[in-house]
């Protein structure tokens, strides 16, 4: 019968016709029913139904190949045991299957492929593909599975082109082959698995654009004029955070990632966080740059009706500095030297992959810090948190004090993580460059002092200078020493023994000014400590007296609440 059909379109045809595909006997010819011929063998009707039901395919013709594929019977048979069948049989199906159906010029619709590839054959395909010694029959059943299960055209992987037509797929069915599939152990498995999530995630992507899209521009209350911001619970704020950090990228498999015993996880882990919190960063930079530019452009409205008024026509119009401290954000700058790396290959091969996670292949690093994995992830870690305390100063508060991190011996940290460590203070502060002073000093700052002026006389790095300076002025200004006066403080800072901000000093200089502004330096920090420790002492007696008066009435009480807040 293989042959009749074979034979041309017309033969094919009549035979479809006419044979009666209903028969109870027919679907168990399939079957491996294997009868005794004599006493010399065994034989098997399997071969022959395969052979009869692909002869159907190999004629070619769409009209009579979406007929006979609706025989759903004939084909799970045939699908149903590849498992069982020799490599020559699993190449032949599997290599018509891919010529004849899973093609454009097949015209087969999304729904009949869908069938086709049921549960049961999609299992017995990912055992040939898994097989380690399957050889041909391995690697085709491999490129099949990748075929039906990322092309939205075999009706498993939904359709990612925005449409009312728009096919959904059955993401169930393939959420079960991606739980079977042994990706840590089986190449053909991970790749498949790659290939999978892959077309998930693009399809995931643009759902969620044109879903946004389609709802009538839903961030235009983060730029709008209103006086009050959307608060963090609006659908516009919690869009923009679902396009920022991802559903599956939740805080638990954060934690999982950061305190994971494989560095190469926790690098992994760190690195989305790290770019979703400068993606926020920007975000808000880009927010306040579009309030300043209509501040600008309504104080020039009001300049120009002014000078209208009293008769000047000489407007100079000037702009402005929208220039913001985000040093974190070009990390380009602060990462320069050279890596020389002499360990074992796999550790090489560890190197290599953090160096990929982080896009250093083609950067230099600071000396060789990236020698020590832990040292550059907890640098990485403290630039993490920089950028959290930036963009969300209030969700810690202070609850966490960061000049604790702070060693005995700053210089006995890597530059790497001076550097970082440094930006997290100065941003803990709440220091800005269009401040006039820092918001959220912690009382203790000041005890600090003789670190930040080591760091500033003595760093060789010219951005590790410029914030220690910064850390430095606010301790002192913190404890109400020097009248507050930043000139008198900078004044200390000029006359200190070796104090410049120039780092091209050699070694032997620098230690030679060590040993000369030790003695002033220790005075300097002995009488700042004094002032702060009496500052806060006073302002504790007076915060004891303020509460006994805060329970009684009248002018007295509200004065003392008044007080305490300003206190507190």
């Amino acid at each position: 019968m293989a042959a009749v059909v074979r034979r041309g379109v017309g033969l094919a045809s009549e035979v479809a016709r006419s044979f009666d595909f209903k028969l109870p006997v027919f679907p168990k010819l399939s079957e491996y029913q294997q009868k005794k011929v004599g006493k010399k063998g065994k034989h098997s009707t399997r071969r022959s139904f395969i052979e009869f039901s692909m002869s159907f395919l190999e004629v070619g013709n769409p009209r009579l190949l979406r007929w006979v594929l609706q025989q759903k019977d004939m084909y799970s048979g045939v699908l149903r045991g590849l498992g069982s069948d020799d490599d020559d049989t699993v190449v032949y199906v599997l290599s018509t299957l891919r010529d004849r159906v899973l093609t454009p010029e097949s015209l087969v619709p999304p729904g009949l492929r869908s069938v086709l590839f049921g549960s049961v054959t999609l299992d017995q395909l990912i055992i040939i593909s898994g097989n380690h010694l399957g050889g041909p029959a391995a690697e085709i059943a491999h490129k099949v599975l990748v075929m039906v299960c990322t092309d939205p055209c075999n009706g498993l992987m939904p359709d990612s082109k925005a449409g009312t037509n728009s096919l959904k797929g059955n993401p169930q069915r393939l959420l079960g082959v991606m739980k079977k599939l042994k990706a840590s152990e089986i190449t053909y498995h991970r790749e498949l698995l790659l290939a999978i999530v892959h077309g998930f995630a693009a399809i995931s992507l643009v759902a969620d654009l044109v879903s946004y899209a389609i709802t009538s521009n839903p961030f235009s209350s983060l730029v709008s004029p209103s006086q009050d911001p959307p608060s963090l619970d609006s659908l516009e704020v919690q869009c923009m955070l679902k396009c920022i950090v991802p559903r599956a990228f939740s805080r638990m498999v954060i934690n999982r990632g950061l305190l994971h015993s494989d560095s190469l996880v926790k690098h992994g882990s760190l690195r989305p966080l790290l770019e979703a919190l400068k993606s926020l960063a920007r975000l808000l930079d880009a927010i306040d740059r579009a309030s300043s530019s209509r501040t600008l452009q309504r104080d020039k409205v009001k300049k120009l009706k002014s000078d209208t008024v009293n008769g000047d026509f000489d407007i100079i119009i000037t702009g402005i500095s929208t220039d913001s401290d985000t040093a974190l954000l070009g990390e380009a700058g602060k990462i320069t030297g050279s890596v020389t790396v002499e360990e074992s290959d796999h550790e090489m091969d560890c190197m290599k992959v953090i160096a990929g996670i982080w896009a250093l292949n083609g950067c230099s690093i600071l000396g060789d810090e990236l020698n020590d994995v832990d040292v550059y992830f907890h640098s990485k870690l403290l630039d993490a948190l920089t950028l959290y305390i930036r963009t969300m100063p209030m969700a810690m508060g202070r609850s966490f004090d960061f000049f604790k991190l702070l060693p005995g011996d700053p210089f006995s940290l890597p530059i790497i993580l001076q550097q970082s460590l440094i930006h997290l203070l100065v941003e803990h502060i709440g220091w800005s460059p269009g401040n006039e002073g820092s918001t959220r000093i912690p009382e203790s700052m000041y005890k600090h002092l003789q670190l930040f002026i080591s760091l500033l006389m003595f760093s060789p790095v010219k951005g590790i200078k410029d914030q220690a300076y910064i850390l430095a002025r606010e301790a002192l200004l913190s404890t109400g020493a020097f009248d507050r006066s930043i000139r008198e403080i900078d004044v200390w800072f000029l006359f200190l023994p070796g104090y410049t901000r120039d780092t091209s000093l050699g070694t032997q200089e620098v230690e030679v000014f060590r040993d000369l502004a030790a003695v002033v330096v220790s005075f300097l920090c002995d009488a700042v400590s004094t002032i702060g420790n009496n500052l806060y002492k006073y302002f504790d007696h007076m915060r004891s007296l303020m509460s006994n008066l805060k329970g009684s009435e009248g002018v007295h009480g509200i004065l003392a609440e008044q007080s305490l807040m300003l206190y507190s």
